[in-house]
Formats: C-alpha cells, structure tokens, sequence
C-alpha cells in the first residue's frame, strides 16, 4: 500500500463512527472473561495490594483485569489457567525465531552452567556479539552495550550533544525512544507535547523539540533556527525505523534519506532507533531496508531476543569515542581533563546476553527467519483483511515484513484539533480494549489489538487456521 493511501485510510476510519460492542455481547464477553481466567483474577487481585495498579508491563492486558502467563513456547502463550493464545506480541517485538526456541534455550542453559550469567568484567562474548551486530549494520563502526532502549536513548542523546556541542533535541511526534527524561516528549500521539510528562522538571524537556510525522520541511526550519547565536544549535533527530511508535504513524521511505540530508548539510547527527526494528525488517534493521545510514544506531530488547538486560549502541568511531574519553582534552582548571560521556551500567554487556545475542543472530541468519516470519504476516494480513471485507467492517491490516498493524478503532488518527478530539481519543481507546477483551476470549494475544508480531513459528497451517477462526468469530461478535 503507498503511504498516501495508507494514511487517507488511517484518517477516514477515525472519521468514521467507532464500533462499540452490543452491550449483550459485551455482557457475556464480561462473564466469559471471569470463568475462563479464573487463577489470573485471583492474581490480578493480589497483585493490585503488591504492585502498583497491579501491572509491572505497560503492554499487560488489563482491561476487565490483567492475565497472568505460566509458559511461553514456539508461537504459544499459555495462562494460569491453561488457556492456549495464538501470541503475536512476541515480548514487544524481540522474539522472532519464536518462544524457548530449543537450540538457543539450550545454548544459554550451557553458558550459565559453564560460565555462569555475568561476571561484572570483560567478558569474550562482548566482542562476539559485537562483530556479529556489526556485520549487518554497517553504519556501526563500534558499539558499546547497556541494559535496555531506554539507557541507550539516554547514551545517544548525551552522546550526540557532547560530540557536537550543541544542546536541542529534535524527534518526531508519536515516536517512543524510551521513558528518560529528555525523550519523554510527545509521545504516542503527536502534539501531545508534555501530557505524558508528570514528574519531569520543564528543564530537562526545553531541549526537545518535536515535529510531525513527515515534515521534513520543520526539521530543517528548527534547526536553521536554533543555529543562529546563543540558542544552543541542534545535537541529533532521532526517528523510529518505521516512524512513531513501531511505525504506527508510518513515513515513506524517501522521508529517511530527506532527513540524512538535511543532517549532513547542517552538522546534525542522525540518530537511528532500531529497537523495533533491528533484525526485523532485515538483517541491518531498518537503515537496510530504506538505505540509509544512521550516526547513531539504538538497539534495544532485539539483541537479546527476550532475554533480560539487552541493549547496545553504536555508531561512528569518532562519535563513539567520547564514549571511552579518547576523541579529546579539555581544559579544566589548568589540567587537562578528558571529554567524555558518562554511562554505566553493572549488568550491560553480561556474559549470558552476550553469548545469547550473538547465538540468536546467528539463528535468524541461518533459519531466514525475517522473511519467513514476514511471508507468514502477509498471509495472515491478507486473510483478516478478507474477513474484515466479508463482515462489512472498516478495519483493515497492513504489515512491513513481521510487523503489522491492524487500526480497528483509529484513536491514533483522531483530528486533534477538534474540540473533542480528546474525548474522541479516550472513547476509542476504551473500545480497542473491548476489542482485546474479544480477542483474548478466542485465544489471539497481541499489542493492545492494534500491533502484532510474527516469529519464524508462525508460519504453521495450525497457527492460519486457529487466526482466521478467531477473526471470524470476532467479526461476528462485534455485528451481533
């Protein structure tokens, strides 16, 4: 689909009515829910008296209450309550062979028991998984690990501003980079600004500037702007690799190479994140897949394809070396100082992830699991959009590879410049929550109904079948 007729479809569907329930349907939804998942509401309630609002993940499904998972294996999620779901959250994006995938299940059981899982120094597989990420992103030159996105967003923007010293921030609106405090800036819907920004000082975000989607002519605008004397100059523009919000708010392709541009004509730094993107769209991310080379490269959960403490960034050899203190000397009192960026982290670059996220890179390669997975998400995009057409419902999917989108409610694309555009979002957000509720009862785990994921184990007869199935009873539901 061209992006113009992408995004004239985006906002037609949030021009049209929202799809409520019927409240029978909703009724019955309601009371399957509580003798289905029995044991989860036991833990939900407990949970609410331990954790705050009873939930640890931001994706954790919680509307009527949160669903509590025993076992995750192949392209399966399974519940407390023995309750088999079709998942395509697949963690958030960084399980692509699938679920316990056997041969790196048993590679990690080996590293912890010959090696065990850190030990707080240099390790080898440092350097291994290193020169395996640098093989297929060839904008990185070297590469340090950290423990999540969201300490590598920090890295990169402190980077960027200490490399070039300048101070500004330039990111597009709707993009997620991670909760720090200068990235937390409008997020998920653009123009939003600071709504999403309580306990945040306005200091730390007056240095974050925020565009919309595909205006490439406002980028180069601000940062013509904040050249000029005394107003501190733009560091770096971050962009998502598939634009905000794991390309919910989706740019043509053209859009990324406009950008290097416009950087390499003003000294700005171009600043990739591939967190979602990496080892998904192709082997080198996204900057493989538009053609475009970044500065800085982020790369999050996907390195270590699910397990804990993975992160990395990388970059330009003489960017990154203010990493390390060696790119140069300042004067600081008569003593020649090193400049460079603080970051730390006790678990970043530990033995297991490393050993594991060199492994699974390798697995990926060898099993051609991005194309497979993304074949397998053309096909199921291809069949629900043919079950939509058939119920007589607006909704329709779309996929770049192992990523795909289904907008059923189209909050996202509300005219925000409605006087009701705020309520409009809230109702339609409300109902795409009604709609997990349905998926969930026909066993179809995803990411709030609006973004899934597929994995190398997708593409399965079973796993087609049991999908479409519950798209149609869905579609039924929802026109009962």
């Amino acid at each position: 689909m061209e992006y113009h007729d992408l995004m004239q479809k985006l906002k037609d569907l949030a021009e049209k009515p929202v799809i409520h329930l019927p409240d029978r349907t909703r009724s019955e939804a309601l009371k399957q829910y509580d003798q289905r998942f029995k044991n989860s509401k036991l833990l939900a309630m407990e949970a609410k008296n331990i954790i705050p609002g009873g939930h640890e993940h931001q994706n954790a499904i919680k509307n009527p209450f949160t669903i509590f998972m025993h076992k995750a294996q192949d392209a399966y999620l399974y519940d407390v309550d023995g309750n088999r779901f079709v998942d395509f959250l697949m963690a958030s994006g960084p399980i692509l062979l699938g679920h316990n995938y056997p041969e790196l299940r048993d590679f990690a059981v080996d590293i912890i028991k010959e090696r065990g899982p850190i030990t707080g120094v240099m390790v080898d597989h440092e350097i291994l998984a290193a020169k395996e990420i640098m093989k297929h992103f060839k904008s990185i030159e070297r590469l340090r690990f950290y423990q999540s996105g969201t300490e590598v967003g920090m890295a990169a923007a402190r980077l960027a501003r200490c490399f070039t010293g300048k101070e500004y921030i330039i990111k597009v609106g709707g993009s997620y980079h991670g909760w720090s405090d200068t990235l937390v800036y409008d997020l998920h819907l653009p123009g939003t600004a600071n709504m999403f920004s309580y306990g945040i000082p306005n200091g730390a975000i007056e240095k974050t500037l925020s565009v919309k989607p595909n205006d490439t002519h406002r980028i180069e605008k601000l940062i013509t702007m904040h050249e000029k004397e005394g107003k501190g100059g733009v560091a770096a523009v971050f962009l998502e690799g598939l634009g905000g919000d794991g390309g919910t708010w989706y740019v043509p392709p053209e859009f990324y190479k406009e950008v290097r541009d416009i950087c390499d004509k003003h000294g700005v730094l171009l600043v990739m994140d591939e967190v979602i993107t990496g080892f998904r769209l192709a082997m080198g991310g996204a900057q493989e897949y538009f053609g475009v080379k970044a500065d800085i490269t982020m790369l999050g959960k996907i390195v270590g394809h699910g397990f804990p403490s993975a992160g990395a960034l990388g970059g330009r050899a003489d960017i990154m070396a203010f990493l390390a203190g060696q790119a140069e000397k300042v004067d600081k009192g008569g003593q020649a100082i090193e400049k460079s960026v603080m970051t730390a982290g006790t678990m970043a670059g530990n033995t297991l992830t490393c050993a594991v996220a060199a492994k699974a890179i390798q697995l990926i390669e060898k099993t051609d699991a991005i194309n497979i997975a993304g074949k397998a998400a053309t096909k199921i995009c291809n069949g629900v959009n043919d079950i939509f057409q058939r119920a007589g419902l607006p909704f329709f999917a779309y996929n770049f590879q192992s990523i795909m989108h289904m907008p059923m409610s189209g909050f996202y694309f509300v005219n925000m410049n409605k006087p009701d555009a705020l309520q409009q979002v809230d109702v339609r957000r409300k109902v795409l929550q009604d709609y997990q509720m349905l998926l969930m009862l026909e066993n179809v785990n995803s990411l709030q109904a609006m973004r899934y994921y597929t994995c190398l184990m997708h593409d399965d007869k079973a796993i087609y079948d049991e999908t479409f199935e519950a798209f149609e009873h869905f579609c039924k539901k929802l026109k009962a």
